[in-house]
């Protein structure tokens, strides 16, 4: 019963450890479609923006 109960654990921290990557990617995305899509941001800007990350 015990043994179960911890293999259950394991999933569930392997199914956040999917969503966090899976969260991580669509801010990613989103970062990048807000960058493309605002043209006030000039290459320099962004340049400075890339190196604060």
């Amino acid at each position: 019963m015990r043994a179960k109960k911890e293999r259950k654990v394991s999933i569930w921290k392997l199914i956040w450890k999917q969503r966090q990557i899976q969260a991580f990617v669509w801010a990613g995305l989103l970062f990048l479609l807000i960058f493309n899509y605002i043209p006030v941001f000039n290459l320099k800007r962004a340049s400075s923006a890339v190196s604060l990350l």
